[in-house]
């Protein structure tokens, strides 16, 4: 953790930064992703979810999506306290963005559309106008997909 905030050498800080996301891609542990959230890593990974390099932004939101599937009671107070869902809403409305970061920002949706506090928040946040906009979006693939996560979120069971 003390590496991802190495303020003298920005390499450094990016790739502490991509091996606590290999950390929590490769292990798939419940441990690991409970270690990261308690040693407050997971803002780290947001920030590198919002970093300029495509990469590094599908490597955090795969990260980010493994360990809210894991365990998402230990996530969901970090995603709240660095406003995640705010981040992802700014990702899907980008008009320049790429599409394989919307893909994997939607696979992060839908992790969180299957937990029922995280559904809630996304609604408030009015996730579902943003999904909206995607449904005809010239990839199929990521229209496809935000068809099936505004299905999630409109069921109310």
């Amino acid at each position: 953790m003390e590496w991802c905030e190495a303020k003298d050498h920005a390499g450094v800080r990016g790739e502490a930064s991509r091996l606590l996301a290999a950390f929590i891609r490769h292990s798939r542990s419940p441990e690991v992703v409970n270690a990261v959230a308690k040693a407050a890593g997971v803002r780290h990974l947001i920030s590198m979810a919002t970093s300029e390099h495509v990469i590094m932004q599908n490597e955090a939101l795969v990260a980010l999506a493994i360990a809210s599937a894991i365990d998402i009671d230990s996530m969901k107070d970090p995603f709240s306290d660095a406003e995640l869902l705010p981040i992802l809403k700014k990702m899907l409305e980008d008009p320049v963005g790429a599409v394989e970061v919307k893909f994997s920002a939607l696979g992060l949706i839908c992790s969180l559309a299957n937990s029922s506090v995280m559904k809630e928040e996304l609604n408030s946040v009015n996730m579902k106008e943003s999904l909206s906009k995607l449904t005809d979006h010239s990839s199929s693939k990521l229209a496809s997909q935000a068809s099936s996560i505004l299905a999630i979120l409109g069921d109310t069971s």
